[in-house]
């Protein structure tokens, strides 16, 4: 008896130390990684480009325990590696900076590292939109362009006039109440420059939206189109329009398209 005890009490301690360095939580595997880029340019300020710096912006894997965070070299390229496998948000903030977020990056097990896309420099516009109210649908629909007329108008409030008439109006429509510029399915920009009295003219394709279908509205302002800033919105697989100031979104309207 007391042989067998001798024998039983190292194998207890030694599964002991075992239990004690190998934790449930402990992840034992192969890992993925992500890359990306932070680029674009800010809006002309009197004629004048602003200098960009890439340099330092903070990369945050949301969902990461511990919490993932890396910077931006200078010319706006990050790469993280060693992320364990699963479902993460990538935050891109900077002082100064607009804090912009992608929800719904995957990472997968298999060693490799995924481009989650360019994270453009927000639009420094600090106009806003207060409010968008709708005036006049135009009863008639235009049959050789399959469209009908919208006339909205808005109040537009300018708190930073340096850059005059330099951005457009970005409209974006949908048949779901919570439309936004990364939920939408057509969208439509106008410039500033070339609108009267903050009335906006605007054309509604009826093959997208067929007569007696409910529409929603929300608009922003931004910097004219850069394209190099769009990306793609991994959730809804919208594109992204990096040039708007998407914090200060007017508020939404509907209405109906009429039979022809």
């Amino acid at each position: 008896m007391k042989s067998k005890l001798k024998f039983t009490l190292p194998l207890l301690f030694v599964f002991i130390v075992f239990l004690q360095h190998c934790k449930p939580d402990e992840y034992v595997g192969s890992y993925g990684g992500i890359y990306g880029m932070v680029n674009g340019r800010l809006l002309y300020s009197q004629g004048k480009k602003e200098k960009t710096e890439y340099r330092s912006f903070k990369i945050t894997l949301e969902g990461s325990n511990p919490l993932v965070t890396a910077e931006t070299d200078s010319l706006g390229n990050f790469k993280i590696g060693k992320i364990k496998p699963g479902t993460y948000n990538v935050v891109v903030s900077k002082t100064g900076y607009a804090t912009q977020k992608q929800n719904g990056i995957q990472v997968l097990s298999d060693d490799s590292f995924r481009w989650v896309g360019y994270y453009s420099l927000k639009n420094q516009v600090k106009n806003t939109i207060n409010s968008i109210s709708f005036v006049k649908l135009d009863t008639t629909v235009m049959h050789y362009t399959n469209s009908c007329k919208l006339t909205l108008s808005s109040n537009i409030t300018a708190k930073d006039t340096s850059v005059g008439d330099n951005f457009a109006v970005y409209f974006y429509f949908h048949n779901k109440a919570d439309v936004s510029y990364k939920d939408y399915v057509y969208s439509q920009k106008i410039d500033y420059r070339y609108v009267s009295d903050n009335s906006f003219q605007l054309k509604i394709p009826t093959k997208i939206f067929p007569p007696k279908t409910k529409v929603y509205v929300a608009a922003y302002l931004g910097n004219t189109d850069d394209y190099r800033n769009n990306f793609q919105d991994m959730e809804t697989g919208c594109t992204v329009n990096g040039n708007i100031n998407s914090d200060n979104p007017s508020n939404i309207i509907s209405f109906v398209i009429p039979n022809p």
